[in-house]
């Protein structure tokens, strides 16, 4: 995940890369770092990693397109269901690189995602999705989700004995689905999953 590595002077990367004295490769999905800039106001903006000073990565050596993966049969076609958001409550924090946690809060409650994703996810059951991802942008939401849909929600306040016990129950199938925030992200693999819902801004 070179996207993680920082390229800061100071930082541990750098100084064990330096004494190596190696060419390096690095492999991500996501070639590209939020900035934040402060001039002529503040916002943030995506950057390809080749692209950003300092940097560690000078070029993009390869890129394989999404499209490319499913036409060799490595990757299953995606299908989108959108619902619709009003944004009209979310605002910029300070620095511009994501919304502030109360108008989230806000825009969430205003666009009922909990029933939104309550209702998504039994019509997913329903046609017969047996695997479902959730993510959600708070414990509070989560834990209600959870409940409503008989299932679990694993979060940073999960104990860890707990939190394995419910991730094995989905991988397992004893579960259709799991919320989670912040949790099964990078580096969670269950190849079964045949449905993701995405109820963060």
């Amino acid at each position: 995940e070179c996207h993680k590595v920082s390229p800061d002077a100071n930082s541990m990367h750098k100084q064990f890369f330096k004494e190596l004295n190696v060419k390096i490769l690095g492999l991500t999905a996501t070639p590209i770092r939020l900035k934040s800039y402060r001039v002529p106001t503040p916002h943030s903006r995506l950057n390809f990693l080749d692209r950003m000073r300092p940097k560690i990565f000078n070029k993009l050596v390869h890129v394989t397109q999404i499209q490319e993966l499913i036409e060799k049969n490595y990757w299953a076609p995606l299908h989108y269901i959108v619902r619709p958001f009003d944004q009209s409550k979310l605002r910029v924090n300070s620095n511009g690189s994501n919304y502030t946690e109360q108008s989230i809060k806000q825009a969430l409650i205003a666009n009922n995602i909990l029933y939104q994703a309550r209702k998504t996810a039994i019509e997913l059951k329903k046609i017969g999705r047996k695997k479902i991802l959730i993510f959600m942008p708070s414990i509070e939401f989560a834990e209600t989700l959870a409940k409503q849909l008989k299932v679990h929600a694993v979060s940073s306040k999960t104990p860890k004995k707990e939190r394995e016990e419910y991730i094995n129950r989905f991988r397992e199938g004893k579960d259709f689905a799991i919320v989670n925030v912040n949790v099964l992200s990078v580096g969670f693999d269950d190849q079964k999953i045949d449905a993701i819902i995405d109820g963060v801004p």
